[in-house]
């Protein structure tokens, strides 16, 4: 069974990835050589991509770029979850925004640079405040999704099952248990 997705569905996942994200960006191997290799690497190569439009190679580097953080949790069900969640593509494949993209890749060096100068307390607040705030997305987000305003719901023709669980069209499945009954 996989969640529907609403608006109110990505304001709460968006939550939940900002407050991982932001514990993990407080470890001390957050700024160790290799965490900020990686990273900026990483932002590296989504710029060069987008600027490509290769955005399928951007999703997967987008994915890397938050793994490489995600992977410093000592939370056990984090990589049973999220980590390990399978990609779930939108069909059909949705238009990416170059500005939108932009953004998430300025605020991507602005964290890194932060973690770099040990300035963990403004890292946080790049991840939390910004990068993970549905409040700085929402219109990037209704654009992307198509939510029909009357109930919140995507609109007709739009995938009606799936739930995105990272920043913009990053999309991970949220597989919740069938009900008593049901099968997969």
């Amino acid at each position: 069974y996989i969640n529907p997705i609403t608006q109110d569905f990505i304001k709460s996942a968006y939550q939940i990835i900002g407050s991982i994200e932001a514990d993990c960006s407080m470890k001390s191997s957050a700024s160790s050589p290799p965490t900020m290799s990686g990273s900026l690497g990483s932002n590296e190569r989504q710029w060069e991509l987008l600027k490509k439009n290769d955005y399928t190679e951007y999703y997967d580097e987008n994915i890397r770029f938050h793994g490489i953080f995600l992977s410093l949790s000592e939370n056990i069900l984090l990589e049973q979850t999220l980590i390990a969640a399978p990609p779930l593509y939108d069909f059909p494949r949705r238009q990416y925004s170059y500005e939108w993209e932009s953004m998430n890749l300025n605020t991507h060096q602005r964290f890194i640079d932060s973690v770099k100068l040990g300035n963990r307390e403004a890292a946080v607040s790049i991840f939390r405040i910004e990068h993970w705030s549905y409040e700085v997305h929402k219109k990037y987000l209704k654009l992307y999704y198509d939510f029909d305003q009357k109930n919140d719901a995507p609109a007709l023709g739009q995938p009606q099952k799936g739930t995105p669980f990272l920043n913009g069209p990053v999309i991970y499945a949220a597989v919740s248990s069938p009900q008593r009954g049901e099968k997969y």
